[in-house]
């Protein structure tokens, strides 16, 4: 079964032959409702026990508000399988198994099921859970090359928008300037490979509604 996909072309600013946004593909109805809240569920519920110290290790990473204060770019995160700080992948620091989180892997088993994950792609053995508030933000970057490409991102309960390119400025906090815009539906999966997910950077800027993405990612 595959689902429907969508894929992009947005000329470099620098090169009008390279195409900012290949390999960048939208599957924006990869979840069904009833799928979807339960991944909510399961972050709300997680969140909890992290705060309440029952999540090992550093699954839990609460905002760093010393660091960020008064700029909305720290965000609550929940890390499986393996942890990363700043994009550096820290093995040594002890997290909860992603093997044992049921939703995370009926999650995994829908995105190889609607054709995110295309046949001979490994499974994913890594899944950061990011819980926006109002105002928070993400900035540009391009994941540790160290993590097997794809790169796909789950987007759940607000529709928010992506920022991708070579040039991304940072006008302001959480406004960004840069080659492409792409709105990610609740339900959506977006998949980065090639020079989307090598070459251009990707940003979230400052969110409107509360928002929960799920980032599942393989690490080797």
């Amino acid at each position: 079964m595959c689902g429907e996909r969508q894929t992009f072309h947005c000329p470099s600013r620098s090169d009008a032959s390279v195409n900012v946004a290949d390999g960048l593909t939208l599957f924006p109805d990869a979840l069904g409702p009833d799928q979807q809240r339960r991944l909510v569920e399961f972050a709300l519920d997680s969140l909890d026990r992290g705060r309440n110290g029952l999540l090992a290790g550093k699954t839990y990473q609460p905002p760093e508000a010393k660091v960020w204060a008064g700029r909305s770019k720290s965000r609550v995160l929940l890390q499986y399988g393996v942890y990363t700080l700043c994009n550096r992948v820290l093995q040594h620091i002890p997290v909860e198994a992603i093997e044992e989180q049921r939703p995370i892997q009926e999650l995994i088993d829908r995105l190889i099921e609607v054709g995110v994950y295309a046949d001979g792609e490994p499974r994913p053995n890594a899944c950061t859970i990011n819980v926006y508030d109002e105002g928070n933000w993400l900035p540009a970057h391009v994941d540790n090359v160290g993590f097997t490409r794809p790169i796909v991102t789950v987007s759940l309960l607000s529709e928010q928008e992506m920022v991708l390119g070579e040039h991304i400025r940072l006008v302001s906090d959480g406004v960004f300037e840069g080659e492409f815009r792409l709105r990610l539906p609740p339900g959506s999966a977006v998949a980065l490979r090639r020079h989307a997910a090598n070459v251009s950077r990707h940003a979230v800027p400052a969110v409107t509604a509360r928002r929960i993405s799920f980032t599942l990612r393989r690490l080797d």
